[in-house]
């Protein structure tokens, strides 16, 4: 009994390594749970037109989650814990220009930046662990281009539509636990909407967005549709200060699939909140940029097929051109 059940624990690793090698996390949907669309990167002042000139954008992200799940290997179930833990700090330089385009303020840049990614995974057999795995990846993150348009019908009143993509030249290996690349292409487009009132100092943005994800060629997995709302609502504490609440909500429309998807047609969902503060300020007199900083953190929930925990953000936006408060705008990095 004893080499029986040796036997058996020694054809579960087996089971378990060599799966690996197809899925890195069997119970992810979005490809190992890692979709295109980084959320809670929008939140106030999304859809507030930007001041004519460059700016750029810089921020640290930092996300730490986990998952416990069942997972089916060689009709045996095997019981996954799965950390992750992501550190990037991203740049997006951006230029807005000074004539408009359908009636809209037309802006474009380009999010990129170095980062760090940890995995790690066991899986166990009732009480005995069959395997112990873990990883950390530092490298590049993709390219993500952006093109803005943004309206405003009043001082109250701002809409914004964006395109996005995913150009896939990141820190990737389809081998890996961990990777900072997606490993494949994509396009995302959506649109955001900001209402404002300077009497009562009261601020809501909402942005919802859609990403088609192509396959990815190393793995032949393809990924599913995914949709995203990012929201916040604040109030103006004093001229420069403001505090309130930030969230969003992902959710996988279609599930994925593709020949390299060897565990199922699974789809992911996610729900995050929390508290946001918001400062602007300038760095000096005429001529310097006008700064705006906002640090926010998000506690996940109602999560289905990927890691829930906290993600936590501080987004630092310098803008050259007029320094107008009025006219800065509170946007977050717009692309990934």
């Amino acid at each position: 009994m004893k080499i029986k059940a040796k036997l058996t624990t020694l054809t579960l690793k087996c089971i378990v390594i060599s799966s690996l090698t197809l899925a890195n996390t069997l119970s992810y949907a979005d490809e190992n749970g890692s979709g295109f669309w980084l959320t809670g990167q929008y939140a106030s002042g999304a859809a507030l037109p930007p001041s004519p000139g460059f700016g750029i954008t810089t921020m640290y992200y930092n996300y730490k989650g986990t998952q416990n799940s069942t997972v089916p290997a060689g009709g045996a179930n095997l019981k996954s814990n799965i950390s992750a833990t992501t550190t990037a700090l991203l740049l997006q330089p951006s230029y807005t220009f000074d004539t408009k385009f359908l009636g809209a303020v037309p802006s474009v840049g380009v999010g990129f930046g170095p980062g760090n990614a940890f995995t790690g995974l066991t899986y166990s057999a009732g009480a005995e662990q069959v395997f112990s795995g873990n990883q950390t990846t530092n490298g590049m993150t993709d390219l993500y281009p952006i093109v803005n348009l943004y309206w405003s019908d009043s001082d109250k009143n701002h809409y914004m539509t964006y395109l996005t993509g995913n150009i896939p030249v990141g820190t990737y290996n389809s081998n890996n636990l961990a990777n900072l690349g997606l490993g494949h292409a994509a396009v995302d487009a959506g649109g955001a909407y900001t209402y404002t009132n300077r009497e009562t100092q009261w601020e809501g943005s909402a942005v919802l967005g859609f990403t088609n994800n192509f396959k990815n060629y190393a793995t032949n997995y393809k990924s599913g549709i995914d949709s995203h709302l990012d929201f916040a609502i604040s109030k103006g504490i004093t001229r420069e200060l403001s505090a309130g609440i930030a969230g969003y909500v992902y959710y996988q429309l279609t599930a994925d699939g593709g020949s390299g998807d060897t565990v199922g047609p699974y789809k992911g969902r996610v729900l995050g909140l929390g508290p946001e503060v918001g400062y602007l300020f300038s760095l000096g007199g005429n001529g310097t940029p006008m700064t705006y900083l906002n640090i926010r953190g998000y506690k996940e929930s109602w999560v289905e097929n990927r890691t829930g925990g906290y993600a936590m953000f501080a987004v630092l936006t310098l803008r050259w051109g007029e320094n107008n408060i009025s006219k800065f705008s509170r946007n977050n990095l717009t692309s990934r």
